[in-house]
């Protein structure tokens, strides 16, 4: 029994090394993938994370993590950024956080400028990070955050 396990094992991992990044599996593996990638990006979203590295962490060729993610409607940069945006509006809607200043916001979520940070959230959300913080207490005195937003 485990023979037959790991023949095929081994044959999912050949089909998977060998095909074209426009070819899926009928049993969902590319979908599996996607979530495991979505998992790695928030569970290291303070990292730098460059598609090329995310790519070689799960044995996957840049173009076929591209690919992935386009079927999702997304790059995996538009998604990187929105997780980081996502997780900073948290950050910022929690009152535990309220002595946190804006800039160790931003790096905690993976902004290595506070300028692009400040321009990203502002975009997304409609107010400058120190703006929204201030505007939402008052709106949200419990500090509980969207959980759709993006």
């Amino acid at each position: 029994m485990q023979r037959v396990d790991a023949g095929q094992a081994a044959i999912t991992l050949l089909v998977m090394a060998l095909r074209g990044p426009e070819t899926a599996l009928p049993d969902g593996s590319d979908h599996v993938l996607l979530d495991m990638v979505k998992r790695y990006i928030k569970d290291h979203i303070s990292e730098p994370l460059a598609i090329e590295v995310l790519a070689r962490i799960h044995h996957v060729s840049v173009r076929h993590l591209y690919h992935l993610f386009e079927r999702a409607d997304t790059t995996p940069g538009a998604y990187i950024r929105t997780q980081r945006l996502l997780a900073a509006y948290n950050v910022l809607a929690d009152p535990k956080n309220m002595g946190i200043e804006i800039w160790r916001v931003a790096a905690m979520t993976g902004f290595a400028n506070i300028r692009t940070f400040n321009r990203a959230f502002r975009q997304k959300f409609g107010k400058a990070p120190a703006d929204w913080r201030h505007e939402g207490r008052r709106i949200h005195p419990q500090g509980r955050a969207r959980e759709s937003g993006c």
